[in-house]
């Protein structure tokens, strides 16, 4: 591709960018551009839930007119690819797993990263319970938690496929 068609592809991909977050604040995400808030947004929609706006606590919750308020966690992975907490330690994993009421372990195609493939509902203090058991048998320098998506499809509680 030569530079002239490469630029013009760019400035449209910036264009739609604009457009994204433009939509994003009117539903109070306040940055479309945040790591994981595409995927993020791909599951909302096909389970029906609304975005927390907020970088930091739960991903998404359960709309105002539910008869039950409800945080989610989302988790993500490509096919055959395992779910990742980072920053995480023996102090701090409890609070970063269980400030949900469930798990969402989504995965996504492999070849096409935004195309959601299917979830896995799990949970949290299963998945902690396991996250526990990795920490431990961890190195001390480690700071992430990885559990592979055949532990989620051993585990969870519902399945979806897209």
């Amino acid at each position: 591709m030569n530079s002239t068609k490469y630029k013009e592809i760019l400035e449209r991909m910036s264009q739609y960018t604009i457009e994204l977050q433009c939509l994003g604040n009117m539903i109070d995400i306040k940055d479309v551009s945040q790591p994981g808030r595409l995927r993020e947004m791909m599951i909302a929609k096909k389970l029906g839930h609304k975005i927390h706006g907020a970088k930091h606590g739960h991903d998404a919750e359960s709309f105002p007119e539910d008869k039950i308020f409800r945080k989610y966690e989302y988790l993500t992975c490509k096919e055959g690819g395992s779910f990742h907490i980072d920053r995480v330690d023996s102090s701090n994993l409890e609070s970063r797993v269980m400030k949900s009421d469930w798990l969402f372990c989504a995965v996504f195609d492999s070849n096409s990263p935004i195309i959601l493939k299917e979830i896995y509902i799990v949970s949290p203090q299963k998945f902690l319970d396991e996250c526990l058991e990795r920490v431990k048998n961890s190195k001390p320098s480690s700071r992430h938690v990885a559990v592979p998506l055949s532990w989620v499809k051993n585990n969870n509680e519902a399945h979806m496929t897209y």
